[in-house]
């Protein structure tokens, strides 16, 4: 079955909202008209008239006129009962930016002025509506008299009223709509006023086909018609609400994925066919791409004719999860990756903004030269050695965001559509019906399980939510409001003040799923963070499984991190958390059992007052003089107080300037046993030395993190952790633990 056949239907069938963009068709292309059929006396006395300025200079109409001479004499040689037809006839329009090479074929080795001549020709044809390229040519044009030339014939006013509307807008951001605007009436001619939503989506339809998405991602000219009332009431505020993929049949989404063992098929319909009532759209998609190609499809390749669910023992072992506890341990080493791109991206920019054109810099061993500055007032930089241009400010944003996004997801454990959801007016003050301490939550939006729940804001994720509260209100008084498409819903949100948006050309827009999985990929290369010498790749899911491994791997019970994900089963989570395999948890915990019933029973009774002031007296002993030491209960120091060489040493900024002395003394002793001949000094002074020089790092870093803020989390009660077996027990508090 060819998966996409009859999709409009479908689509109209499954999709109201696509089905009001079905009435949206663009205007049909007129097979004549009166200036395509006008004699060709009557056609050069008109343009002419319309083009040639006594003014101007007697070259230019010369050339105009020799230009439109020798086009029209070609297109009388071919058949046809218009100029259009002849014009599509002779194969121009097909042949883009070569298209002069046609009416030069046969005059021998042509002369580099009759090519301009040719093209001055056809300025006046297009402009004067004889002929009426596709778009296909008209984008490979660069031809800009052209445009203006069109501009000035057919509709003046509306697009000098046009032009006014678009000042607020760069020029690079203007030009773009008035170019949009002026293919249109060229390709379907009319008047501006006669521009239909239809035509705006044929347009954006060609420019991405023809590679300019770039171009076909610029609202300006779409918002222009609008604001004017070219466009009706009823046309939405963007076009791009036209353009999303409407929804698909459960047999076209299966048989997208061409899946040979048609009983397999036919059983992944039926399943898709009766879990679609209770999923939303685009989570059918996703599973269904999981089972269709990532699990069956991939097993048809590796293993072809197979026809059975019943895999054997050696294939099924090759699909066990590996991913969640290969990642885990590397968390930390992304969390520098990112920190540390936000950290040089923003160094770049700022030393690029306080450089002049065409002046050079140097950060962190890299020497850039500043280009010239455009009207989207966006950063570039030439690299110095390899001479490639570089967007600082396209670094920078997704730097940023991509920091936003790790830490955001790995505190929380939300699903990336949860967090780009998230808005100013996500933060609840909730207070402590105990003790009446106001504790920050962070509400998440129902999305999946259309269930919403409350989740605690640490410290660090304030830090964070901080950060992106200011950078999006950019010193205003408040978050701009913006709409942002769900994706689930497959409708538009009323305009809010998502935390998770930037500014976009000449509009602020809401990120996208596609947006964040970019900026991870781009962190994930750049981070060069491998697995048995493979790049790993992160993804927004990935967090949420580290989040709830991590979670039950320290002590939280399953179900409370099942309420913490929103799971409504508590499966769902023990599927996530992926520790051990479930055979070694069970044997483990078998085995805690046969052990604890084999020791003293007398292990397992109250503590008294000694024990656990002894247990107080532990965490006393660790304060040293240049921070924590980070040892185990009960454990005696190992090193003989030799804190500057011991990794269990947590260091204090604060005592920078003693561990700086400590390194200032080292170098001199280094220097006295070097010179007495003390070889075995000198090789204990250097690894004292390069310990002292690995915890003064350290202690700068932590210096240079921004200072948490208290907002008020729970912490234990005077009676939290006392034994309450005996009466004469003192109420000492609990210590850090």
């Amino acid at each position: 079955m060819n998966p996409t056949a009859n999709v409009d239907v479908a689509r109209a069938v499954e999709s109201p909202e696509v089905d009001k963009a079905l009435e949206w068709e663009p205007r049909v292309g007129e097979a004549s008209w009166w200036q395509t059929r006008q004699s060709r006396e009557s056609l050069v006395e008109r343009l002419l008239g319309l083009f040639t300025d006594p003014g101007a200079g007697l070259t230019r109409d010369k050339t105009r006129r020799r230009g439109l001479g020798k086009l029209l004499d070609w297109l009388d040689s071919q058949p046809g009962e218009t100029w259009q037809d002849r014009w599509m006839a002779g194969g121009a329009d097909n042949a883009g930016f070569e298209w002069t090479d046609l009416p030069l074929q046969g005059r021998g080795a042509p002369k580099s002025h009759w090519r301009d001549e040719l093209a001055t020709g056809l300025v006046l044809l297009v402009a004067g509506q004889a002929i009426r390229p596709s778009y296909p040519w008209l984008l490979r044009q660069r031809v800009t008299v052209m445009l203006t030339e069109a501009r000035a014939a057919s509709d003046p006013d509306a697009f000098h009223r046009l032009e006014q509307l678009a000042q607020h807008a760069t020029a690079t951001a203007k030009s773009d709509a008035l170019n949009k605007l002026t293919w249109i009436v060229i390709h379907k001619g009319g008047l501006v006023s006669d521009i239909t939503v239809g035509d705006c989506i044929e347009l954006t339809s060609a420019l991405e086909e023809h590679h300019f998405r770039g171009s076909a991602g610029r609202p300006l000219f779409y918002a222009l018609l609008k604001e004017t009332g070219v466009l009706p009431p009823s046309a939405p505020l963007r076009l791009r609400a036209l353009r999303v993929e409407g929804r698909r049949s459960v047999e076209q989404i299966v048989d997208a994925y061409a899946i040979e063992c048609r009983a397999v098929r036919d059983l992944l319909v039926e399943y898709f066919t009766e879990r679609a009532p209770e999923l939303d759209h685009v989570s059918l998609r996703s599973i269904a791409r999981n089972l269709c190609r990532l699990f069956w499809r991939d097993l048809e390749i590796h293993h072809p004719g197979i026809d059975s669910l019943r895999l054997t023992p050696e294939v099924a072992q090759a699909w066990m999860d590996q991913r969640t506890r290969t990642q885990l341990p590397l968390l930390p080493a992304l969390l520098r990756a990112v920190h540390r791109q936000r950290k040089e991206a923003e160094a770049r920019i700022t030393a690029a903004q306080a450089t002049p054109a065409g002046g050079r810099f140097l950060v962190a061993g890299e020497e850039f030269e500043r280009c010239q500055s455009g009207q989207a007032r966006r950063v570039y930089v030439t690299e110095a050695s390899a001479g490639r241009r570089r967007n600082l400010t396209h670094e920078e944003e997704a730097a940023f965001w991509s920091w936003a996004t790790v830490e955001v997801l790995r505190h929380t454990g939300i699903r990336i559509e949860e967090m780009l959801e998230l808005t100013h007016h996500s933060f609840i003050a909730y207070t402590l019906p105990t003790t009446g301490e106001v504790v920050p939550m962070l509400q998440v939006a129902p999305s999946k399980t259309d269930a919403e729940r409350l989740l605690l804001v640490s410290p660090e994720l304030a830090e964070v939510l901080t950060a992106v509260i200011f950078r999006v209100r950019a010193g205003n008084a408040a978050l701009p409001l913006v709409s942002a498409y769900d994706v689930f819903e497959q409708t538009w949100s009323p305009p809010m003040p998502f935390l998770f948006q930037r500014r976009y050309g000449t509009e602020d827009r809401p990120l996208t799923r596609s947006y964040i999985r970019e900026c991870l990929v781009a962190t994930s290369q750049s981070a060069q963070i491998t697995v048995a010498g493979d790049p790993l790749e992160w993804r927004p899911h990935d967090f949420r499984r580290i989040f709830v491994t991590d979670a039950i791997r320290s002590g939280l019970p399953p179900h409370i991190a099942a309420k913490i994900c929103g799971h409504a089963a508590l499966d769902t989570t023990m599927g996530y958390a992926a520790i051990y395999p479930e055979d070694v948890i069970s044997h483990h915990r078998a085995f805690i059992a046969r052990r604890r019933s084999d020791r003293p029973s007398e292990e397992y009774r109250e503590l008294t007052a000694t024990e656990w002031n002894e247990f107080l007296a532990h965490f006393e002993l660790r304060k040293v003089a240049l921070g924590t030491c980070g040892r185990d209960y009960a454990t005696p120091c190992q090193h003989e107080n030799a804190c500057v060489r011991c990794p269990l040493l947590l260091v204090d900024p604060a005592q920078m300037p003693r561990l700086q002395e400590i390194h200032a003394n080292l170098v001199d002793r280094l220097q006295e046993a070097r010179d007495q001949g003390w070889l075995g000094e000198v090789a204990a002074i250097e690894t004292t030395m390069a310990a002292a020089a690995q915890k003064l790092e350290a202690m700068r870093e932590r210096a240079a993190q921004p200072n948490t803020v208290h907002l008020g989390m729970p912490d234990f009660r005077r009676n939290a952790g006392r034994s309450s077996a005996k009466p004469e027990t003192p109420p000492t508090a609990a210590g850090p633990l």
